[in-house]
């Protein structure tokens, strides 16, 4: 249903300030569904009502949580973003650990802020029991926050399927967790018990700590969050988060949100491999040397203690919450909406209809659309002349089981029986980012955009990766292409190769990334 504008914008302004939900009108589409939905769980007869109901008072917490869980989107694995988390093992948290040995103060306090489901705050806890032999002694609070009770639900769980496992390796999942009755893998225990999760509203006026952290946090952890917030409100928690942290505690956002403007009471620290934000007393930017792996320890199918070589600065395709999904031909590079198209000739009446056969091809695209990648594998069997869909569909299923290596074996082969397609050298790039392989990605990248200088998503992931590189200038210029490339493109229609996002919404980001060039 299309609900009136002036509607639209009275409830995104109650969004904002309540929840820090930020709807301009390109979102528009997805508070329409998103309200719909609701309406119906809570009886009203469409959307306008209840959002013209809700309105009426200032919104209490079961009405934030019912909004969080029909407006936000939860999107995390095990370990997401190897390149930051290099950066936590072998960097800071050492670094924290020495520190507080030295001083006799066997006490870390760390906080994900927007924790979703729970696998980047049970990513941390892993981590740590990686680094500290003598777990048991310290006094480790590590805590979990959402606006969502769905996700907070599912975080104190702590069980998870396959698909949150999708980059970690083997071993870890192996040492980590114990397979259920069911099929999921719960998280052991000894870990458990030492995570905390709990509600919490990042655009609440103020942070109270729950009992236990009024001393305040050494690490907060707040990724893909402000993103969804608009400029006043990220500047609202980025105040707030400042004030939770310890002097010289760290601060991790994602790239997307990146930026002095907001960030301006934090230094900047830029890693080789990753940027993150400390609390001092005088915010500067500040350059470290350290060189990391190009691949991290709990990658798949990368034993434990194994050699690492030296990284690159990586990029981030998009620092938005998508998975690897067919491009060309199962998708244009904006999503159309289908009609009908009527025969121009009818069939005569006395000619057999013949019964559709699906091909293996089209029954493998109907799994890979429901998640069940598996059964893609073995569907499409190994082929190495098989067509190029084939080819590439088989690169998308196993990248997206975290099987890196056949990923990149399909992908190379899909290539060599398309050399210009350029979905292919992006999904390219995506295989190679995740594997660590940061300056193949960007070739990869800018091949995409030789053969389709039309290709929005492919520059802005280089501008991303220039910006974490720290070439300002190169960054500006495609984050540019984008978004003159986007102004063409309708704000509410789906850009393939994104997982869902629109137009609209990733002219948002450049727009934010923009700023921070």
């Amino acid at each position: 249903m299309s609900l009136p504008d002036a509607l639209m914008q009275e409830f995104s302004g109650y969004l904002t300030k309540h929840i820090g939900l930020w709807f301009p009108a390109s979102r528009w589409v997805d508070l329409t569904r998103g309200m719909t939905r609701l309406a119906q769980a809570r009886g009203f007869a469409d959307a306008e009502i209840c959002m013209r109901n809700m309105m009426t008072v200032a919104p209490e917490q079961a009405d934030i949580e019912m909004l969080a869980m029909y407006l936000s989107v939860g999107e995390t694995y095990f370990f997401r973003d190897p390149a930051l988390f290099d950066v936590l093992e072998r960097e800071i948290l050492p670094a924290l650990i020495r520190e507080r040995r030295a001083a006799g103060n066997r006490r870390l306090r760390i906080w994900s802020a927007g924790c979703c489901t729970g696998e980047e705050l049970y990513s941390l806890a892993i981590v740590l029991a990686r680094l500290l032999p003598d777990l048991e002694e310290w006094d480790l609070s590590l805590l979990g926050t959402d606006i969502n009770p769905d996700f907070i639900a599912k975080a104190m769980r702590g069980v998870y399927r396959d698909w949150s496992f999708r980059t970690l390796s083997q071993h870890l999942k192996q040492h980590y967790f114990t397979e259920t009755e069911n099929g999921g893998y719960a998280i052991l225990p000894s870990l458990k018990h030492k995570v905390t999760f709990q509600y919490h509203n990042l655009a609440s006026a103020a942070y109270p700590l729950p009992e236990g952290h009024a001393q305040g946090m050494d690490l907060i952890v707040c990724r893909n969050v402000l993103m969804y917030f608009d400029l006043a409100q990220m500047r609202h928690a980025a105040d707030n988060l400042h004030r939770s942290l310890v002097d010289n505690g760290w601060l991790i956002v994602s790239s997307a949100e990146s930026g002095n403007e907001v960030f301006s009471k934090f230094q900047q620290i830029i890693f080789t491999d990753a940027l993150l934000y400390r609390k001092t007393k005088e915010p500067t930017v500040r350059h470290t040397t350290a060189q990391l792996p190009m691949q991290a320890p709990w990658a798949i199918n990368q034993p434990i203690g194994s050699a690492h070589q030296s990284g690159t600065t990586p990029w981030s395709p998009a620092a938005a919450p998508w998975t690897i999904q067919p491009t060309q031909p199962l998708a244009p590079k904006v999503h159309e909406p289908m009609v009908p198209v009527e025969p121009a000739t009818p069939p005569a009446a006395s000619t057999p209809q013949q019964e559709h056969v699906a091909t293996p091809y089209e029954i493998a695209l109907r799994h890979f659309e429901q998640g069940a990648y598996e059964e893609v594998t073995t569907t499409l069997l190994p082929d190495d002349q098989a067509p190029p869909a084939n080819l590439e569909l088989l690169a998308r299923a196993y990248a997206n089981l975290g099987n890196l290596e056949l990923a990149l074996h399909w992908a190379n082969l899909a290539l060599a029986a398309d050399k210009c397609d350029p979905g292919l050298r992006y999904l390219l790039a995506l295989i190679q980012e995740e594997r660590g392989q940061y300056e193949a990605a960007i070739t990869s990248l800018k091949q995409a955009v030789y053969l389709d200088p039309e290709y929005a998503l492919a520059h802005f992931s280089l501008g991303s990766a220039y910006q974490r590189q720290g070439k300002q200038q190169e960054a500006r210029r495609h984050f540019n292409n984008a978004a003159n490339l986007l102004r063409n493109t309708p704000p509410t229609q789906l850009l393939a190769d994104s997982e869902g996002i629109t137009a609209g919404h990733l002219s948002e980001i450049i727009q934010r990334k923009e700023s921070a060039t």
